[in-house]
């Protein structure tokens, strides 16, 4: 069991195993913390002897083991420490242990995404995914062994800043220049496979107060409004990915029902020359946390559906509302040339202003977004705010 790269050493200096708590336990303790010295150890058993055990033990924190015990955080991810210490021993006396550095034990890590408890199925190998409200790690030969190219992670850092504020935008910021009152706070990148992680969204409250336009609307409306944009997101993610599981490709209608989606994602998806192989991406909803991850046959998909879109015809029209169907979450404009176009928009930005009653016959509207010719009446997938013109 022992690393071949290492020398094994039996004078241990370090101090008894006492153990303050037992994660996981089959015929003696698998998992678990103890105090060794001055240091809080997570302890992982890897192989059983006649007369002793084998454990990976590294240093932890109340941080680590909380997101362990708790399903944020996988058992390889508390593992994955810059140093850590392979350890025989039968819990009372210590026979012998090797030292090992970052990258001499990762055959000795447990397998990714897996959780210490099976219920909660896939998790987080980093605590920066684990505590954010969404993150993308980028994994391939480009991020290995802690290093990662400027050019990409200049690249992906500004992927990520542009999905975050138009994914993430409330819907109350979409007009004008009111999205500079929004941002996030990110987590410290990292680097040994590239995390980027943005923690809950933040509001210029100071400068929200003093807009007319922005009068009542509060931080914690904002914050709501941020976390169904997040679900949105979600929802769209799950059901690309699982079209492409059922199919094999994405239709054309969902392409063009979702090319707002596709479009954000725009660079977070790596392509097959940018030497990244998989992508994880990770939600939280404020009750659970989400993993998905990416690659192969769904990456390709999605990357070539990207490439796609972006021939796609995107017009603005103005025109008069002649119709507006609460069922379908649509409303029907005709222009100067009396041609009529049906116009969509996500169900929740369509139920909102027809609650604040925005939407009425006779309103004359300046809109945006992909426009699809049909013979009896056009359509057009609305990509940005509404601009009312009276």
């Amino acid at each position: 069991m022992w690393v071949d790269a290492e020398p094994i050493q039996r004078d241990w200096h370090g101090g008894e195993i006492r153990i303050s708590e037992v994660l996981y336990e089959f015929e003696g303790p698998v998992v678990f913390v103890a105090r060794v010295g001055f240091n809080e150890l997570l302890f992982a058993k890897r192989d059983e002897g006649e007369l002793a055990d084998f454990f990976l033990a590294v240093e932890t924190n109340d941080r680590i083991v909380a997101a362990l015990r708790q399903g944020k955080l996988s058992l390889r991810g508390a593992l994955d420490r810059p140093e850590g210490w392979l350890i025989e021993t039968d819990l009372r006396t210590i026979n012998g242990f090797q030292s090992l550095a970052e990258g001499q034990f990762d055959d000795l890590l447990p397998q990714p995404k897996i959780a210490l408890y099976s219920r909660y199925g896939l998790v987080p190998d980093t605590l920066e995914q684990a505590e954010a409200f969404i993150a993308f790690r980028f994994v391939g030969a480009a991020v290995q062994g802690g290093q990662v190219p400027l050019s990409v992670l200049q690249d992906k850092i500004n992927d990520f800043a542009a999905f975050v504020k138009k994914a993430l935008l409330p819907q109350a910021l979409m007009t004008g220049r009111d999205y500079r009152f929004f941002d996030v706070e990110m987590a410290e990148p990292k680097f040994s496979s590239l995390v980027l992680a943005a923690k809950k969204p933040t509001f210029d409250e100071a400068r929200i107060a003093l807009s007319r336009r922005l009068e009542g609307v509060n931080p914690e409306a904002l914050n709501l409004q941020a976390g169904n944009q997040g679900r949105e997101f979600w929802g769209l993610l799950n059901r690309t990915l699982e079209q492409i599981d059922q199919t094999g490709e994405l239709s054309q209608d969902f392409k063009i029902e979702n090319q707002i989606f596709l479009t954000n994602l725009k660079g977070l998806i790596p392509s097959d020359d940018e030497n990244l192989s998989r992508v994880e991406v990770t939600f939280n909803d404020g009750m659970n946390l989400h993993t998905a991850i990416i690659e192969g046959n769904q990456r390709r998909t999605i990357v070539a559906a990207q490439a796609e879109i972006e021939g796609f015809d995107v017009r603005t029209l103005v025109g008069v509302i002649i119709e507006v169907n609460g069922v379908a979450g649509t409303f029907i404009i005709k222009d100067m040339a009396e041609r009529q176009t049906t116009c969509v928009m996500p169900r929740a930005d369509f139920n909102e202003l027809d609650d604040d009653n925005q939407l009425y016959r006779g309103r004359q509207v300046s809109i945006t977004g992909i426009f699809t010719r049909r013979t009896r009446r056009d359509k057009l997938w609305i990509d940005g705010p509404i601009a009312f013109l009276n």
